[in-house]
């Protein structure tokens, strides 16, 4: 089919938005925006509102019919796509809905943030101050705006109809605040421009998500052929965003998903490493085979190294604890902690790579055999192998229970399973060692010492450790990300997953990884519900008053919808009812006029 071409022919300037781009060549022909827009939608049976004009940058294809367009509007395709965020997606092969909104999921604002004194030199909306992270104006050296100068509300994009005016009150946007920032991370800001200038440029250029990923992962080894996971653990702010990444790297996730953008930016622009270079890169495929070898855990090369333990050097015979590391009084640290769960020996990772033994039980082993059938009192053995008698006593009864180095002046005591049982259960049901030591039921500290060190109770406390460890962590986990959502309200910030991340400097795959998200859309919800509770009080104020100030003068619905200071379409988006009551407001103050 064949459309008419419009009369003004109008090209769009180097930077400029698809939907800037489209209120000027609305304007230049004469007709209403949502006219030419709903003229060029791609569905017949949606019409398009202003709420929804984010939606042209961001996924053009999805609400207007490109070809149209084009043929409309003498224009080259190509050239109306470099105006949207379409080549930056078409880079990462984000090919689905659900993938372009993941992509770039945060990254884009509803807000309407710009440059006075770009506005004055070329009056049209840059594509890049749609960007979250683009905050500063580089050419004129100073912070963007995001309200007007003169009614100092905050402007939305979908309040937006004429470029340089407020659409509240109706004056020019190009009397600036005077934000002119005197302190600001300048090269920062200029790395992000050159960031996006790249992603945003028509190009032919592909690349999925496995191939991100490995390239993250090269960078992130310091472009080392041998992929060192230790080292690349170290350089990420949070360990659990391995996991990811090689899961990517691999192609080895249950459903297909792209990193997120913010993750790609933020680690380019810690190395200060240029879009094109990191894109372009080459790999050697002997990184590329290491990374997609099935990572062994620790776990699986070690073995118990207890001489009498029937897993004695078997490998893959230790269990990972709840533990991950922890630094000793002496400033040494352990990592990655084990326990054999066949003997109770507990083992650590030092910081060489090494497995050592937290427990005493080895070196005691070799101690104590030259005393097997010895008649010398624990005092004497104490002081001959440099030993203190607690800890003696706790070896001994720990032999003791396992039926080894029964010295003949050492009194035994035959096993009550009841009583272990109700040793073991007690501390599965979280009771304490210290307070299960002044029970009545012992006769002796030896006596205590053979059940403590029982391997059942061993393990009932193994098991107990692991699950409060973990318990805890996710305990603090959610209590931090409360606290960031606490601020955020307090500081009447609009709650979003890329502000929670900001104040705990990790990634929202962190953020999801916790099981944070439910809580994150519960505080956003209230928040939600919270402001439009309190705007529809203020509103109704609002409208009194303005129809009390004109008690003899008839009002429309413009006028008192500029008075209020939101527009109509947004109040009806979010509070149908308030736009009701309003419209019947005001029809009963213009029926008044009539019969008076």
């Amino acid at each position: 089919m064949s459309y008419l071409k419009f009369t003004v022919r109008l090209h769009p300037y180097q930077g400029e938005s698809l939907s800037s781009f489209m209120i000027r060549f609305a304007e230049g022909n004469g007709i209403d925006l949502l006219a030419l827009w709903n003229f060029v939608r791609k569905s017949e049976d949606r019409y398009v509102q202003m709420s929804n004009i984010c939606v042209l940058d961001f996924a053009p294809i999805n609400v207007i019919d490109i070809d149209k367009l084009v043929e409309v509007s003498g224009l080259d395709k190509c050239e109306l796509l470099s105006t949207t965020f379409y080549y930056a997606l078409d880079k990462f092969c984000c090919d689905r809905d659900l993938e372009r909104s993941r992509f770039l999921s945060e990254m884009i604002r509803d807000c309407y943030y710009f440059c006075p004194d770009c506005l004055k030199e070329k009056p049209f909306y840059r594509l890049v101050w749609n960007i979250t992270d683009i905050k500063f104006c580089t050419t004129h050296k100073r912070l963007l705006e995001n309200m007007c100068p003169h009614c100092k509300i905050i402007l939305y994009r979908g309040a937006v109809r004429e470029i340089t005016r407020c659409p509240h009150c109706g004056l020019s946007l190009l009397t600036h605040n005077e934000k002119i920032a005197e302190v600001f991370d300048l090269e920062s800001q200029e790395w992000c421009y050159s960031f996006w200038n790249y992603l945003l440029a028509p190009s032919t250029f592909k690349i999925n998500s496995n191939e991100l990923a490995i390239k993250a992962l090269f960078l992130l080894n310091d472009f080392k052929l041998e992929f060192n996971r230790e080292r690349i653990k170290d350089k990420l702010e949070n360990e659990l965003l391995l996991p990811s990444l090689l899961q990517n790297a691999r192609g080895s996730l249950s459903q297909q998903r792209v990193l997120h953008i913010s993750f790609i930016q933020k680690l380019l622009g810690k190395y200060n490493y240029e879009i094109s270079s990191f894109l372009n890169m080459d790999l050697d495929d002997n990184f590329q085979n290491s990374i997609k070898e099935k990572a062994r855990l620790k776990s699986e090369g070690v073995a118990c190294r207890a001489p009498w333990c029937k897993s004695y050097l078997i490998k893959g015979s230790l269990i990972k604890s709840g533990t991950s590391s922890k630094t000793r009084e002496n400033g040494t640290k352990f990592v990655y902690y084990l326990y054999c769960p066949d003997c109770g020996c507990d083992y650590a990772f030092d910081e060489r790579n090494n497995l050592v033994e937290r427990t005493y039980f080895i070196d005691s082993y070799n101690k104590l055999l030259p005393f097997k059938d010895s008649k010398m009192s624990i005092k004497e053995i104490s002081k001959t192998i440099n030993m203190t008698e607690d800890r003696l006593r706790r070896c001994i009864a720990y032999f003791s229970s396992r039926e080894l180095f029964l010295l003949s002046n050492i009194v035994t005591f035959k096993l009550d399973i009841i009583l272990l049982n109700k040793f073991k259960n007690s501390v599965t049901s979280g009771a304490k060692i210290k307070e299960i030591r002044k029970w009545t039921d012992w006769t002796s500290y030896m006596h205590f010492l053979q059940y403590r060190y029982n391997i059942e109770v061993i393990n009932a406390e193994k098991r107990q450790q692991r699950k409060r460890v973990m318990k805890l962590s996710t305990d603090i986990k959610m209590a931090q990300v409360e606290r960031a959502l606490t601020e955020l309200i307090q500081q009447k910030e609009y709650i979003t997953i890329r502000k929670v991340c900001e104040k705990l400097q990790v990634y929202p795959e962190t953020i999801r990884n916790w099981g944070c998200n439910k809580l994150i859309a519960d505080y956003k919800g209230d928040q939600k519900k919270q402001t439009i509770d309190e705007f529809r009080d203020y509103a109704a104020k609002k409208v009194e008053e303005y129809l009390s100030l004109n008690i003899n003068k008839r009002v429309c619905s413009k006028e008192l919808y500029s008075y209020i200071g939101k527009n109509r379409t947004v109040i009806v988006r979010d509070m149908p009812d308030l736009t009701r009551r309003i419209h019947s407001l005001l029809m009963q103050h213009n029926n008044l006029l009539k019969l008076g």
